[in-house]
């Protein structure tokens, strides 16, 4: 995965998680939501490799 493609991953990631869970939450909430979404999102990627 090149650098950019990560980048993007990664950001993503995180739009995604602040967007669902708002703001005012403590910082250990949003690692594990964001930890959960880069699961989420790894194993799409893979199954789609896969077919």
């Amino acid at each position: 995965m090149k650098n950019d493609e990560l980048t993007e991953n990664i950001i993503g990631c995180a739009y995604k998680v602040y967007y669902t869970m708002g703001f005012g939450y403590l910082e250990f909430v949003y690692e594990k939501c964001f930890k959960i979404e880069k699961e989420v999102e790894d194993s799409f990627k893979i199954i789609m490799l896969i077919k």
